[in-house]
């Protein structure tokens, strides 16, 4: 045990105090009276209070004595040392992602973990230091190392939720960085565990503490959405969903379809336990304006309950072609709905802010202008991208399949004779990776959005594969970003939004569904990026004062809907196991003290007054 107010113990200098007033004789006043007969106790008491005679057996001053020691201990806050240490640089990780939000009986995830942080700080001790930072999609420092127990219990009790995917790889690795030259570094993770696998390096000088806050919660939710064209009218448009049920038993569930607060579609679906069901909606009474799909029975997680998405007027998009002839793509591209295209050859590259996207099939420019770009066996002329040599038979290794334009997208079966070996800048995209190059990767900067593709069709059988025209479809909804197609206006929490702009537009407000406000300034490409899509809803959007139409944003993430905690997490190698409450820490025990000295006053309040009316 250990004192955090040691000089408290000052006080005991009321004992002698009190015992003086014992051994002090008492003055009293002379009374002549007739006899002393029946005075025999008071000639006694005269003697008890000589001065300076040793003292009696007395029970009111052993309580009293008692009553001093026990309110002198709770003064010098005494801490109960569960886990002797030495002082320590405690970083604090509290989870504030969408699976954090999930109701439980006694209140969210979330206030279950800021509970747990804030009895971290009441069993600081002196020469202990702590930092406190949030992660949700990214980290997030709110206060640096600091011993200041009042203002690290303001800031835990402000610490709010957003309707974002967990990403902890970053955070842990800038607690690492930021922890490990300090005393005794220790980092706590409070989480619900729903993470995955991490990727951070891990002295072993830092420890790593993983407390699980949550209990086992089944849920239903949406984790796919997509609107499209239908393929075959084109008035009509089909909207596509997946539902996934991660409890323990089958459910069946009723969708609700809504178009403008215009009642579309109603039905019933069973989802099985563990498993997924696909759902495909179409109509033509899929107007432009905000659809809503929602499952009518609530349950603790109700953010992925509901998906939005705005489906606007389609216009055209207008692409330049630039090649001296690629059958295959130009089928695919006058496939697609909307496109307007425009092939010249290779030596009359006219290229102008007219075109929405330009393609260059096997032939680069020298100088590349803002704008949105396809090279295809060929390189932009931008510093990073570098061309180290040709390469025969790569394989393909991985691609993203979460990324929009390689969503849906098998590339299993694609084989390639030739490509190009590439050197691609840090900050590209990497969609398609080969066994030794970049086979398909994305660039996208204030003044270029690019696609660079690092193979010819023609080396390859990607042109006989059913992955080619959903490829170039995606490719083409993606860079046209709001053009023609509908892609554009469903967004996903903690993505950034890439909001097109009319040329004459100075600045961009957007408010988002729980009537935050920001204002955006658009970049040289006419587009206005927004990244505080905390929160699932529909986005207002107003071009200099002049409402517009918004976008909808969804958490749309199975990992992010499967409740179930984890028990542990493996980072590089090493299995941090979770504990179900918090870590063994020293806890002020003063007001155990206080409480018993507060009943022995009572005690001898009640002692007194029993021989005073004796």
């Amino acid at each position: 045990m250990s004192f955090l107010m040691p000089a408290a113990f000052v006080l005991l200098g009321l004992i002698p105090v009190v015992v003086l007033f014992y051994l002090l004789k008492l003055r009293r006043r002379d009374h002549i009276v007739s006899s002393t007969m029946f005075w025999n106790k008071a000639v006694e008491d005269l003697h008890a209070n000589a001065p300076f005679q040793r003292l009696r057996k007395n029970l009111l001053l052993l309580i009293q004595l008692l009553i001093i020691a026990l309110l002198v201990l709770a003064f010098a806050r005494p801490l109960l040392s569960l886990a002797a240490r030495k002082e320590r640089s405690l970083v604090v990780l509290v989870d504030r992602s969408a699976s954090i939000l999930a109701r439980e009986p006694a209140g969210t995830r979330l206030d279950a973990a800021k509970q747990i942080a804030l009895k971290q700080v009441d069993g600081m001790v002196p020469g202990d230091e702590m930092m406190l930072m949030t992660f949700a999609d990214s980290p997030e420092v709110l206060v640096s190392f600091t011993n200041d127990k009042a203002k690290l219990k303001r800031l835990i009790r402000e610490i709010e939720g957003r309707e974002v995917v967990t990403r902890l790889a970053d955070a842990l690795s800038m607690a690492v960085s930021l922890a490990r030259d300090r005393h005794n570094p220790e980092i706590l993770i409070l989480s619900d565990g729903c993470i995955g696998p991490l990727q951070a390096t891990m002295p072993d000088q830092v420890k790593v503490h993983l407390v699980r806050v949550g209990s086992q919660q089944p849920n239903v939710g949406i984790t796919a959405l997509d609107i499209r064209p239908s393929m075959e009218s084109s008035k009509d448009y089909q909207l596509f969903a997946i539902l996934s049920n991660f409890g323990d038993q089958d459910v069946v569930r009723h969708l609700t379809l809504t178009c403008n607060d215009e009642l579309i579609d109603v039905r019933e679906t069973q989802i099985p336990a563990h498993g997924e069901e696909a759902q495909l909606f179409q109509s033509h009474r899929l107007s432009e304006g905000n659809i809503v799909l929602e499952i009518d029975e609530t349950d603790a997680f109700p953010m992925d309950d509901r998906a939005y998405c705005v489906l606007r007027r389609e216009k055209s998009t207008r692409v330049l072609l630039v090649s001296e002839g690629n059958y295959f793509l130009e089928k695919a591209l006058r496939e697609n709905t909307g496109i307007i295209v425009t092939r010249v050859s290779s030596v009359n590259m006219q290229v102008n802010d007219a075109y929405d996207i330009v393609i260059f099939d096997n032939v680069s420019p020298s100088v590349l202008a803002p704008g949105r770009y396809v090279f295809i066996n060929a390189l932009p002329p931008l510093d990073g991208f570098t061309d180290l040599g040709e390469i025969r038979l790569p394989t393909i290794v991985d691609w993203n399949r979460e990324h929009p334009l390689t969503r849906f997208v098998d590339l299993s079966a694609v084989r390639i004779h030739t490509a190009r070996q590439v050197g691609v800048p840090r900050s590209a995209l990497v969609l398609v990776e080969g066994e030794k190059t970049p086979l398909v990767s994305l660039l996208s900067t204030e003044e270029h959005r690019v696609v660079v593709f690092a193979f010819d069709f023609y080396d390859s059988n990607l042109p006989l594969r059913a992955a080619f025209p959903i490829l170039v479809s995606n490719c083409l909804d993606y860079l046209a970003s709001g053009g023609r197609n509908v892609e554009s206006v469903i967004a996903k929490t903690g993505h950034v939004y890439l909001l097109d702009v009319p040329k004459a537009v100075q600045m961009v407000s957007v408010r988002n569904p729980e009537g935050q406000e920001w204002s955006v300034r658009p970049n040289p490409q006419g587009q206005a990026p927004f990244d505080k899509t905390w929160f699932t809803g529909f986005y207002s959007v107003i071009f200099d004062g002049n409402p517009s139409q918004g976008f909808g944003v969804n958490l749309l993430d199975a990992e992010e809907s499967n409740l179930t905690p984890r028990f542990s997490l493996e980072v590089r190698g090493k299995t941090i196991h979770a504990s179900t409450g918090p870590m063994r820490t020293n806890r002020e025990i003063w007001w155990w003290f206080a409480l018993l000295g507060l009943a022995l006053l009572f005690l001898e309040w009640l002692i007194y007054h029993r021989r005073v009316l004796v």
